[in-house]
């Protein structure tokens, strides 16, 4: 009976090693575990980030742009107006311009008729 005592002995030692390892191995399973999420947590994290940067940068860059196409705007509407403004002065010249050639014209008529009717007060007496 010894010798079934003894493997009886050495089945309970071999159970104990067996047991004592895979406690050991889910200890160890369990710490990987708790790392792989933690990393995996990090990550998630580091992706919302960078998301949020991007998001913020993509908004940044549409401000941006509906600034510039403003400033263009206004820019090419102060243009407009200025040729606007430009082209009501050339017509208001113009008007002068004709303005004072008739009233020129006009002016000499009356020079001519005030001639004759020097010439006519002239030759009456």
């Amino acid at each position: 009976m010894d010798d079934k005592a003894s493997t009886k002995k050495l089945g309970g030692w071999d159970n104990l090693a067996k047991k004592s390892q895979s406690g050991a191995l889910s200890v160890d399973t369990s710490t990987q575990f708790e790392l792989f999420r933690k990393q995996a947590k990090e990550k998630e994290e580091k992706r919302k980030q960078l998301k949020v940067e991007e998001e913020r940068r993509r908004r940044l860059k549409e401000q941006e742009e509906r600034e510039r196409a403003k400033d263009q705007h206004s820019t090419s509407s102060q243009n407009s107006v200025d040729l606007e403004q430009q082209r009501q002065q050339e017509l208001m010249r113009q008007r002068e311009q004709e303005r004072r050639r008739r009233e020129a014209m006009t002016t000499g008529g009356d020079v001519t008729s005030q001639m004759d009717l020097m010439l006519n007060f002239e030759a009456t007496f």
